[in-house]
């Protein structure tokens, strides 16, 4: 049976609600009530954005709803999506080197048609380049799509207020089509968004 707490807001937002969750591997669910073994409690967090005054930038609030639910899940996929949640985390760091350590020594980010940057120094730069453009960076994860390859859909929100932007708020979503390497870290990533519609915002905002 599923019990559902609600705690207090921390803050106050405004509207724009946009979903961000994170799981959180707890201990197993173990005894004569747990319907498989490899069950899991599960909490999700909501982080809520204000859009209704892109040329004032953004601001996030977070409030929390804890949901405690027997959800029956693999242990891969549990460990694909902290995985996934962590490498969300480093986008939102500014700490471009911890996006780089998500992925393989020898191993290579896309951007849409942009040539790939290989090895984690490169790849450092890309996320680089983000974290500069918008110092108030946030990405959440969307979803994570599990096919023959694993899809990581995004959200990224931030003002373009680094040396030389525009100012404007920025909202785009899009995924990276990810694969695993031997050691469990990303091989290659195939970025997409729409890059007419980011510098369409880039030059009017949200």
């Amino acid at each position: 049976m599923s019990q559902l707490k609600k705690q207090k807001p921390e803050a106050v937002g405004w509207g724009g609600a946009v979903p961000a969750l994170r799981m959180e591997n707890d201990a197993p669910v173990v005894g004569p009530d747990a319907p498989t073994a490899n069950s899991k409690m599960v909490k999700l967090d909501i982080a809520t954005a204000d859009w209704s005054r892109p040329t004032s930038g953004l601001r996030v609030n977070h409030f929390r709803l804890r949901v405690d639910m027997i959800i029956p899940v693999s242990a891969d996929l549990l460990k694909l999506r902290d995985f996934a949640w962590r490498y969300t985390a480093a986008w939102c760091s500014q700490n471009p080197a911890s996006v780089a350590a998500f992925y393989s020594e020898n191993g290579s980010l896309r951007v849409n048609d942009d040539p790939p940057a290989v090895g984690r120094d490169a790849i450092t730069q890309v996320a680089q380049s983000f974290m500069s453009a918008f110092p108030d960076l946030c990405v959440i994860m969307d979803d994570l799509r599990l096919r023959d390859e694993p899809e990581y859909h995004w959200t990224l929100f931030g003002t373009n207020s680094g040396a030389g932007g525009t100012g404007r708020s920025v909202r785009i979503s899009g995924f990276e089509k990810w694969r695993i390497g031997a050691d469990g870290l990303i091989a290659s990533s195939q970025g997409h968004f729409d890059a007419a519609e980011y510098r369409r915002q880039l030059e009017h905002g949200v």
